[in-house]
């Protein structure tokens, strides 16, 4: 089975979120697991393609934010706490947006698939 990136690979992109070896199996685990998927979509990509590569390593951290073994990595728009509130982006927002690991995870995932033109999706 070939995988499309490396525990080390994950840990790196975490951006600090993983510091031990704790969750390395977990890690190994969800690396094989989003392999296979992906290379059902082309079998021909390798770890040195690197849309594949962050497209696994973006889908374990997603897995592992989504299962609460790491942080999410969800960038801050405003908080509010009482009478007190304070903005850091858009006015307009509350809150926090979407897990962004999962948001890179699935734009990946989309710019991977093959390009079907309508004509053959319609007959």
């Amino acid at each position: 089975m070939v995988e499309l990136c490396t525990i080390e690979q994950v840990k790196i992109e975490s951006l600090g979120r993983i510091t031990d070896n704790s969750l390395d199996t977990e890690i190994a685990y969800k690396i094989s697991d989003i392999s296979e998927k992906i290379l059902e979509i082309d079998s021909s990509f390798t770890i040195s393609n690197r849309k594949a590569r962050k497209c696994c390593i973006y889908g374990v951290l997603a897995w592992l934010s989504t299962y609460q073994k790491i942080k999410d990595n969800k960038k801050i728009v405003s908080i509010k706490d009482g009478d007190i509130s304070v903005n850091y982006g858009n006015h307009s927002k509350e809150g926090t947006e979407d897990n962004t690991d999962c948001e890179i995870y699935k734009s990946l995932l989309i710019s991977l698939q093959p390009f079907k033109p309508i004509a053959k999706i319609l007959n």
